[in-house]
């Protein structure tokens, strides 16, 4: 018995000689109804057959088991996971038929048809759904990659989990019924009425959106606990209001509609969350070009008393009752060559995220050997309630970048060496890949002046920095001299 094409992928590779030669294994032998060796393996109980079907992980290969002995002739429309991958509808359909319900759990995928006249109607995507709604299935899983009309979604009331994957359908709901014990949910489809589905899921707890359409989110949940939204195009509105949220995840791989973005957000209860967004904004009002490529605001989780963020390795039950959370945005930013659009300035893309008072802001700099200083002043400027600085610089070029040169203007104006900003805030520094050239001293130089309750700088050296360059040593180490009251720490990088 072997399972279909889909379903080998799953199954282990299999074992090798110490020579490396693959170990054949060895096929499963019945005797049919026509004679032959004794068959022992079907004397066994239903119970047990079940579970070696089930081992399969395929509805087809489970149903090719009855042409091996008669004995085995429909167990698979009793097994409690039933899986259809790549399956036409025609006899989907008819497998379906014959399986009396309810199951645990069901799991469809019809194939991609590409030309038009072979793609599943309306009419029998509806007879699919229905066929599925009428086993009654506790888990449901649903992928259809065909493109196809409106169709009214049939109430699920066993399901507690439902992923629909449709991502050229459309759906709708009928006009009265509800998802009774429906605890997760994963769509990624054309379009679905969250505003009119979600008052229906009264035990929702997690939901997982795909966005390729809309750009548009409303979430109105009183039960809702996490809640992950992928947009695949500029997002345009947020529309969020769930007392019970404790965890959200956004990512925006378009970017947001600068023009039309509204948000409405109201979670008391949240705890942890992401925001992801690709940005593309430019702007050469530093000497130079500078794309804000990429912005990402998290909350991490913190030990009190400690200088590290917690991480998934610690168990000990003092550390989780002493953890905290705080706030991150993390910018990745690189030089721009060749650019002469529109400028969007830095601060305006900051302001779109739902927590503005975030305590890190962790800057991730693609440098170019340029110089940077008054870009990070700027940035500094907008976020003077900051707690931490992480300042990673990477001396490499981008696709979309030119090295520094001797003509480069990125060093113009040079007044921001004497700029004042209060970081009053501001108690630790951490700076990794840093080179020790004059214009990182004099950036360092500014922070130190300007973070005057500032306890703690570490810098994490490149091995360009040794104390060979005696100017620049001499000139680091006088600098940090003059402010005794900070720790200094040093590593390689």
């Amino acid at each position: 018995m072997t399972a279909c094409r889909d379903c080998q992928r799953y199954q282990s590779e299999p074992p090798r000689r110490r020579g490396g030669r693959r170990l054949q294994p060895k096929r499963l032998r019945l005797s049919d109804d026509y004679g032959g060796e004794e068959d022992r393996l079907s004397a066994l109980p239903d119970e047990l057959l079940l579970d070696v079907l089930a081992r399969l992980r395929c509805a087809r290969a489970a149903a090719r088991a009855g042409l091996l002995a008669r004995r085995w002739r429909g167990l698979w429309t009793r097994l409690g996971a039933l899986v259809f991958h790549t399956t036409p509808l025609d006899p989907l359909l008819a497998a379906l038929a014959r399986i009396a319900g309810p199951v645990g759990s069901l799991d469809i995928a019809v194939p991609e048809h590409r030309r038009r006249q072979a793609r599943p109607t309306p009419a029998r995507i509806s007879l699919l759904l229905c066929a599925a709604a009428g086993l009654a299935p506790a888990k449901l899983s649903l992928c259809i990659w065909s493109e196809f009309a409106a169709v009214e979604l049939p109430l699920f009331d066993r399901a507690t989990d439902i992923a629909l994957r449709v991502r050229g359908g459309r759906f709708t709901l009928p006009a009265a019924g509800d998802f009774p014990v429906l605890d997760t949910l994963s769509l990624d489809c054309r379009h679905i009425d969250f505003v009119d589905l979600l008052p229906r899921c009264p035990r929702l707890r997690e939901l997982w959106i795909c966005d390729r359409e809309q750009g548009s989110v409303t979430v109105h949940s009183e039960s809702l606990e996490e809640l992950d939204v992928y947009t695949f195009v500029q997002l345009q509105r947020i529309d969020i209001v769930a007392p019970g949220l404790k965890k959200l995840r956004l990512n925006a791989s378009d970017g947001i509609n600068r023009s039309e973005f509204t948000l409405s957000f109201l979670a008391p209860a949240l705890e942890e969350f992401t925001w992801q967004c690709s940005c593309h904004s430019s702007t050469d009002t530093f000497g130079m070009a500078w794309r804000l490529d990429s912005l990402n605001l998290q909350t991490r989780q913190v030990i009190p008393g400690q200088n590290q963020l917690a991480t998934n390795s610690e168990s000990s039950s003092v550390q989780l009752q002493r953890r905290s959370h705080v706030h991150v945005l993390w910018l990745y930013i690189c030089p721009l060559a060749g650019w002469s659009g529109a400028e969007q300035n830095f601060g305006q893309e900051i302001s779109r995220f739902l927590f503005t008072k975030f305590s890190v802001l962790e800057l991730y700099i693609r440098t170019g050997e340029h110089v940077y200083g008054d870009m990070v002043l700027h940035l500094l400027g907008l976020c003077t309630f900051i707690r931490k600085l992480n300042l990673i610089t990477v001396s490499t070029t981008s696709w979309v970048s030119k090295p520094c040169s001797l003509t480069c203007p990125c060093d113009q104006p040079k007044s921001w060496r004497s700029q004042s900003i209060s970081l009053t805030e501001l108690k630790e520094i951490d700076i990794q890949g840093f080179d020790g050239k004059d214009h990182e001293i004099d950036l360092l130089e500014v922070l130190l002046r300007c973070a005057t309750m500032l306890e703690r700088v570490t810098l994490r050296l490149s091995s360009k920095v040794s104390q060979s360059d005696s100017d620049g040593y001499l000139k680091l180490n006088s600098l940090l001299k003059a402010y005794p009251s900070v720790e200094c720490k040093f590593s390689l990088t």
